[in-house]
């Protein structure tokens, strides 16, 4: 069997099978030939064996894509009846988890602004502290100096221990917007995301 015969076989085996798939199947297989040229056709040839045994490959093949296919179609009903019923059961159970994320909303809210009162309020305490420090200590020094040892020596020591309270604050300011506060809303952002996550799962 030369290539002529092989071909004009194989086009005859596939005369069952939709024209695209033939002249797609039959290019391939001429393409194959030329490709190997005419001196290696009978290698090809016993390579492929038969038309028959081709002829066989190519059916097995057109019939996996048509399941696929046929598969595909199917899916599609079923998908579209699970959106339709995730919107209703979503539309049903709305009062539900909207009451549940206005709760935890109003939590988060409620923390944040309690936080940011306290942050707020440490540092208005602390400007307050450096204020009267620094006020004490001089009205201290300016009576020390006009010879009121025992009252000048009280303000100073007083400004003193203000100015140090507000020594302290600063470093907890600077703690808490530098290190709490940044890592108190990435615990929000990651919680909110969390419960995100977790609805989308559940869809």
């Amino acid at each position: 069997m030369n290539r002529k015969e092989f071909m004009e076989r194989l086009e005859q085996l596939l005369m069952d099978i939709p024209q695209e798939e033939r002249i797609e199947a039959l290019a391939y297989y001429n393409g194959y030939f030329e490709d190997a040229g005419v001196e290696n056709e009978e290698r090809i040839i016993r390579e492929l064996e038969s038309p028959e045994a081709v002829a066989a490959i190519i059916k097995a093949d057109i019939g996996v894509e048509e399941e696929k296919e046929a598969a595909g179609s199917n899916e599609d009903p079923n998908r579209t009846l699970k959106i339709v019923l995730l919107v209703i059961v979503a539309v049903l159970t709305s009062p539900l988890w909207l009451g549940a994320l206005g709760a935890v909303a109003g939590v988060l809210l409620g923390v944040i602004g309690t936080v940011l009162g306290f942050l707020l309020a440490l540092t208005l305490a602390v400007l307050a502290f450096y204020i009267l420090g620094f006020l004490f200590a001089g009205i201290g020094i300016s009576i020390l100096v006009a010879g009121g040892i025992a009252s000048g020596m009280g303000l100073l020591g007083s400004g003193l221990i203000l100015l140090a309270l507000a020594l302290v604050g600063t470093v907890g300011c600077v703690w808490l917007y530098g290190k709490f506060l940044p890592w108190m809303f990435r615990g929000i952002i990651s919680l909110c995301s969390r419960l995100v996550q977790g609805r989308r799962r559940a869809a």
